[in-house]
């Protein structure tokens, strides 16, 4: 498992959450059920903690990390997408973190939102519940309606269901040879 001490900081990883094996997790970090950790995310609570929910996805190469001054908290039913950074901020529950995105120092994500694509949240800033925000630094283009909570639904249950599916198949515990 990629889970890795810091002196007394060890990370508690519930048992139905799916780790590649090339992901690291590293100190104070506490890791919800059903959580899939893709390729290449580190999620590292060295100078404070980190608390990701339950139900969520941290995709390939995304970077999770604290501040002395502030912990990460991810609630429940979050899609970090691809190559995000989520940096001593608060997400709320079932939002949608588009590829690239920035969070930073102090920041907040209401319940119900989505940050798009590249989007940077600066330090401090706050994106209330059921907002729609874009660009860099972000602005709220508009409320999120019914459907796009049903996306962020659909998105987190969809990558449940594909940790499901590495975890059943061994994917993870069972690398093949090529070339041999």
């Amino acid at each position: 498992m990629p889970a890795y001490m810091l002196g007394s900081k060890k990370p508690r990883i519930h048992p139905t959450a799916v780790l590649a094996p090339n992901s690291t997790i590293i100190g104070d970090v506490v890791i919800g059920q059903r959580t899939s950790i893709w390729p290449g995310a580190v999620i590292r609570g060295d100078y404070g903690y980190i608390r990701v929910g339950s139900d969520c996805s941290i995709q390939d190469n995304v970077v999770v990390h604290c501040s002395a001054e502030d912990p990460t908290i991810i609630g429940d039913g979050v899609t970090v997408a691809h190559s995000a950074v989520v940096h001593a901020c608060r997400v709320g529950d079932e939002c949608l973190i588009g590829v690239g995105a920035i969070i930073f120092d102090g920041a907040s994500i209401g319940k119900h939102s989505i940050l798009g694509v590249g989007s940077t949240v600066l330090g401090g800033a706050r994106i209330p519940p059921r907002s729609v925000a874009v660009g860099a630094p972000a602005k709220i283009i508009r409320r999120a309606t019914d459907k796009d909570v049903r996306l962020i639904k659909e998105s987190y249950r969809a990558y449940v269901e594909m940790g499901r599916r590495y975890a059943k198949s061994d994917t993870y515990k069972k690398p093949i040879v090529l070339g041999g």
